[in-house]
């Protein structure tokens, strides 16, 4: 009888053992998850400046364009679909820039979509000034949006983003996918549904001739 109860004693200190290690597995678990998801969320931002845009001397334009924001958005997606694993889209919408992407969160799915106000830079760039942010449940300010962004969003590299100063610059002068060409953005009115572009050699190659 002793040894019947030894031994449901043991299988019973057996079972307690295995569910005390299950258990502390499942909190490391948690804790790192909050860990990484706290570093992506919570971490540094880069406050890296951007640079100020001097006017250059203005190339000789090949060919002048005159679109509206949809065909603009089908030149965006034709450049966008040129990169691998996009986490990311940009278009025009209304009067504004808009980027959308996705963050994984506990094995979800949440969208993060930012919408800016368009400035045409004197060296025919575009500069994007942050205006409004939707994250779900996600509670994140610009900055923060934009260096998720940075960090995981696999951007081309003619995007640069400045989270410090919640802007982001479309350097569409050097988009790698149109040389030897580029665009030169002349003016942006969205308003009236009305954008004037340049056709141009990219300055590299330009300089190379």
């Amino acid at each position: 009888m002793r040894n019947v109860k030894e031994t449901r004693t043991s299988a019973n200190a057996g079972v307690y053992k295995r569910g005390f290690y299950l258990v502390l597995a499942l909190l490391l678990v948690l804790v790192t998850t909050l860990v990484v998801l706290g570093f992506r969320l919570f971490g540094a931002v880069d406050d890296t400046r951007a640079p100020e845009h001097e006017e250059v001397a203005e190339q000789d334009a090949l060919l002048a364009l005159s679109v509206t924001p949809a065909q603009a958005n089908t030149l965006l997606r034709e450049v966008l679909n040129e990169e691998e694993d996009n986490l990311f889209t940009l278009q025009l919408e209304g009067e504004e820039v808009v980027l959308e992407g996705k963050m994984e969160v506990f094995g979800s799915s949440i969208s993060i979509g930012m919408s800016f106000d368009p400035e045409v830079l004197a060296d025919g760039n575009l500069r994007l000034h942050a205006n409004d942010l939707r994250a779900g449940f996600l509670q994140l300010s610009a900055s923060r949006a934009l260096q998720w962004y940075q960090d995981y969003g696999e951007l081309p590299g003619w995007l640069h983003v400045y989270p410090g100063e919640e802007m982001v610059d479309l350097r569409v002068t050097d988009i790698e996918e149109m040389e030897p060409y580029g665009i030169r953005v002349e003016t942006m009115d969205l308003l009236e549904d009305q954008i004037e572009l340049s056709l141009i050699r990219q300055e590299n190659e330009a300089q190379t001739e």
